[in-house]
């Protein structure tokens, strides 16, 4: 009984680290298009 609490407990903070990442993603999406652009314009030439 315990332990499926634990893993549950375990399962939510993984699920809310994610959703972490996505709201930066979000909040933030320059930081991860400006590599990317780099990189499309590198390709391109």
């Amino acid at each position: 009984m315990q332990f499926a609490l634990l893993s549950a407990i375990l399962e939510f903070i993984n699920l809310k680290r994610e959703a972490n990442s996505w709201t930066l993603w979000l909040a933030k999406p320059d930081l991860f298009k400006a590599p990317l652009g780099k990189f499309k314009t590198q390709a391109h030439q």
